[in-house]
């Protein structure tokens, strides 16, 4: 693979220009989830550590040459993907926080929904970060305050941080998976997620 040069960059640049042409909202937040895996960034440390004593192969300074690549188109890539959920009204301002503290997110919860803990890799739909307090009701886009979410329970919960018992009818705080045990609230039978508690 040729080295990549800044004016490859500036071509890409141009045709996924951040001021015309927005991405689906759906499209935009799939790609803010882009990130590199753990056998890649262990890679890519291992080849920047041989760069700097000089002792890279030309076919690994190509393979160095090729992630780097790779990050820079991402990097534009979810520039526009932030601009284009700003034009379309999701003030979500997860969206805006550094890489790495969104990895965290993910990390911390080992890829899975931490409301009914589903993996990634069970749902087609890209997951993405929820606020536990929810915004509407001044919840802060801190680590303390955010959880990784699939679809279908981030449209249950919506901007509610309490919800009524079905069985008693009160009002009851909603599961906050920063405080509560998982365990101690929910249970799987088969295809059906059961709650144990009010909070369940």
């Amino acid at each position: 693979m040729a080295s990549v040069s800044i004016n490859e960059i500036d071509i890409w640049s141009g045709i996924i220009c951040p001021d015309e042409n927005d991405m689906l909202v759906s499209d935009a937040r799939a790609i803010l989830h882009w990130a590199f895996n753990d056998q890649a960034k262990m890679r890519m440390e291992e080849l920047a550590t041989r760069n700097g004593q000089g002792k890279l192969t030309e076919p690994e300074q190509e393979e160095l040459q090729a992630y780097v690549h790779v990050g820079q188109v991402i990097g534009i890539l979810q520039a526009k993907a932030r601009l284009s959920l700003k034009r379309a009204g999701d003030n979500n301002d997860c969206w805006c926080m550094p890489m790495p503290q969104r990895q965290q997110v993910w990390e911390r919860a080992n890829g899975r929904c931490e409301y009914c803990q589903m993996p990634q890799e069970h749902d087609p739909r890209p997951f993405h970060l929820d606020h536990i307090r929810p915004q509407k009701h001044d919840g802060p886009t801190v680590l303390g305050n955010l959880s990784l979410s699939c679809a279908a329970c981030s449209l249950f919960k919506g901007p509610n941080p309490a919800g009524y018992d079905p069985e008693t009818d009160e009002i009851c705080q909603l599961f906050n998976p920063r405080s509560q045990n998982w365990k101690e609230h929910f249970q799987w039978d088969g295809a059906e997620l059961k709650g144990l508690t009010p909070v369940g």
